[in-house]
């Protein structure tokens, strides 16, 4: 995608923030899914989380399998973006929560406005799966930022 940002879009981090905890920081969501994965094929990174987080291997598995925050980045990616501490102080620090989206957005090559997803039914659809995982996920983001007035 074009228009790659530092910084998120603050609309955008509205309308994900919105759809994915009802803006509720303390959020956390386990997606069976990818622990199912991650049983079969670990990452590097569970070692970090396990260390961060002051548990075993096995919690960490838990944990990068959960969602957590405002935005619900997966444990995985959360680490995987560079933090480096554990999960009750990133539920606690809503700044943090919106540095690491950032984060996670640029590292995935999405980090661009709602504005411009909007202007691009693809380029929405894209942004959709990338993010979630599911193209239906840009119908409900527009009909949240139409809901915001950012329509």
């Amino acid at each position: 995608m074009t228009n790659i940002q530092t910084n998120p879009d603050a609309n955008l981090a509205q309308v994900i923030r919105t759809i994915e905890s009802s803006g509720n920081p303390h959020a956390i969501r386990f997606e069976p899914r990818i622990y199912a994965n991650l049983i079969a094929a670990p990452r590097p990174i569970i070692d970090s989380i396990a260390a961060y987080n002051f548990c075993t291997r096995a919690t960490a598995l838990a944990l990068a399998s959960f969602s957590f925050g405002l935005y619900q980045l997966m444990g995985m990616n959360l680490y995987e973006c560079g933090y480096n501490a554990d999960v009750a102080t990133f539920l606690n620090d809503e700044a943090a929560q919106f540095e690491y989206f950032g984060k996670f957005l640029t590292r995935s090559g999405i980090n661009v406005s709602l504005a411009s997803l909007l202007a691009s039914e693809p380029k929405l659809d894209s942004f959709a799966y990338r993010y979630n995982g599911s193209i239906l996920y840009a119908a409900t983001m527009r009909a949240v930022a139409k809901s915001a007035g950012f329509v």
